[in-house]
């Protein structure tokens, strides 16, 4: 008689496979149609896109050109009294090249609202100190991407975002203090990087948080607060009359939907 005879033959139990579960079959999961809590929440990371446009564009009412017509400028000088000229802008070229006839000191402008133009004396100076202004929204908004980059992947979406978010406000408040072209160049760069800082970091967080069948959707509803952002930076230039004080309610705007 065998060692086995008479015994069962056991067989090694085969390991149960066991299902694989994707990040996507989980965010369906949540994002289930009864879970609108998580829903709102998601969609709530996008409402910081709604304030953008307000800032971005802020310096087009903040820095109205006036017009050089009687009503809105006075001489307060003898010598400009005497020269008796239309336009304070008004160059001379006795010497071969254009040159101011007056000086802003002696001069000044009677503007319904303030403008930064007028407050840094670039009524009568090129275009391009005016252009800067809000070219260097978009210099320092390429440097906050890049910086964001490194920031997202190494301290994480959310801290980095509520950093950038954090710069963004600040500088926005601090614009209610400014007194010198140079203050306002650097508020305008930080602006740039904080702002879209904070903006791509909610855009990459909300996608990772919503299934794929949802991502096209919010790439539009993104869109759509951007565009409707532009009235709300008509009615900021419209009811303040103000530069300083536009920059104020921008930084509230911003405290909001941030």
């Amino acid at each position: 008689m065998g060692l086995n005879d008479g015994q069962t033959d056991y067989k090694p139990l085969e390991k149960e496979e066991t299902k694989s579960v994707s990040i996507d079959d989980l965010l369906e999961q949540l994002a289930y149609k009864p879970n609108w809590k998580y829903c709102i929440a998601v969609l709530s990371l996008m409402l910081v896109w709604h304030a953008q446009p307000a800032i971005v564009y802020m310096t087009v009412f903040a820095g109205i050109t006036p017009s050089a017509s009687n009503t809105n400028w006075t001489c307060i000088s003898a010598r400009c009294t005497e020269l008796a000229v239309e336009d304070p802008c008004a160059t001379s070229n006795e010497t071969g090249v254009d040159v101011l006839i007056l000086n802003s000191s002696e001069y000044k402008w009677n503007p319904e609202r303030t403008s930064f133009v007028i407050d840094f004396d670039m009524v009568c100076s090129t275009g391009a100190e005016k252009t800067l202004v809000s070219s260097i929204f978009f210099i320092g908004a390429l440097c906050g991407l890049i910086f964001g980059g490194y920031m997202f992947d190494t301290f994480g979406r959310k801290p980095s975002s509520l950093l950038g978010g954090f710069l963004a406000i600040a500088i926005t408040f601090a614009a209610f203090f400014c007194n010198s072209y140079a203050f306002l160049l650097a508020i305008r760069f930080i602006q740039g990087f904080g702002l879209f800082m904070i903006g791509t970091g909610m855009y990459i967080l909300s996608q990772e948080l919503l299934p794929g069948r949802y991502r096209n959707y919010i790439n539009g509803l993104t869109m759509s607060l951007w565009a409707i952002g532009y009235p709300l930076g008509s009615l900021i230039g419209y009811f303040c009359n103000d530069w300083n004080a536009m920059f104020l309610v921008g930084s509230i705007v911003l405290a909001i939907t941030c």
